[in-house]
């Protein structure tokens, strides 16, 4: 048992972990063994609790020779699924075609996770040791990969959990121990910043063609990112022309270099985003 796990923005709950039955982090198992995870708090007298039991998927950053990095094996099932996440219907229509790119997902995603395409890391590990312990937990567990911001000696965290950074809404506890359940709340997630960026073009909107979707596209990257309340990527001036807002544009900006060297094949650029035999 530790104490500490941090929801979010919401309490601080005392967790229950047992489990794993010795399993090892390889590349058969993927960080599998089951795990019960039980979270408690009283709030006003009542006692509010969260159980999650269940297969514990994903590739984890660690240097311990035990349970080292998970090998480029769990790459390649990360990078093939995010092309084609069998877990979200339409996927391709409804969501890559209307968008004009079929990496949207996993330029997300190797952004998101710090161009490792790994899951799970040890807050122990590197420059931000001192993370855990700041979100109120024990350093020494391996926990889905978590947002880093503020400095190493002075570490905080927006809350965003796993591969696809999934912050809010709050990711369900199967989202944030599960891989390719993150990546399917991700997924959906993108499906709806899309609408959000439709609503924010309806002004004007942009053409079907390459250069239109490209339009959506950036619209949709700064709506999944960082950004501030109701702020847009695109503004129109006085011709009816959409042109960038100079406001909160580099997280959208970050994805477009990425997408442009994998659209020229410059791969030396985006060192990880290759997995082996690609």
């Amino acid at each position: 048992m530790h104490t500490g796990y941090k929801c979010l923005t919401g309490p601080t709950f005392i967790v229950d972990e047992t489990g794993n039955n010795g399993t090892k982090w390889d590349d058969t198992n993927f960080g599998g063994g089951v795990l019960s995870i039980i979270a408690k708090i009283d709030i006003g007298g009542t006692s509010v609790s969260d159980t999650y039991n269940g297969v514990i998927q994903g590739q984890k950053i660690g240097t311990d020779s035990e349970d080292k990095l998970v090998d480029t094996k769990f790459k390649e099932y990360v990078c093939k699924y995010l092309e084609a996440p069998a877990g979200v219907q339409n996927y391709q229509t409804e969501i890559l075609d209307v968008l004009g790119h079929n990496k949207v997902f996993r330029i997300i995603t190797y952004h998101e996770s710090g161009h490792t395409y790994a899951h799970f890391e040890r807050l122990n590990d590197g420059n931000w040791k001192n993370l855990g312990p700041v979100l109120g937990y024990s350093s020494d567990y391996v926990f889905p990969l978590l947002n880093k911001s503020g400095t190493w000696s002075n570490p905080s965290s927006d809350g965003g959990f796993g591969l696809m950074q999934l912050t809010i809404p709050a990711p369900s506890y199967l989202q944030i121990w599960n891989w390719k359940e993150n990546i399917n709340a991700g997924v959906k997630l993108i499906k709806e910043k899309a609408g959000i960026a439709e609503d924010n073009l309806s002004e004007a909107p942009p053409a079907t063609n390459g250069v239109g979707k490209s339009i959506l596209r950036m619209e949709t990257y700064h709506q999944y990112g960082p950004h501030k309340k109701g702020s847009k990527y695109w503004i129109l001036d006085k011709k009816m022309k959409w042109i960038f807002s100079t406001d909160d544009w580099l997280y959208a900006d970050t994805l477009r270099e990425i997408e442009d060297v994998v659209d020229d094949g410059s791969y030396s650029l985006v060192p990880g985003w290759k997995y082996s035999g690609e």
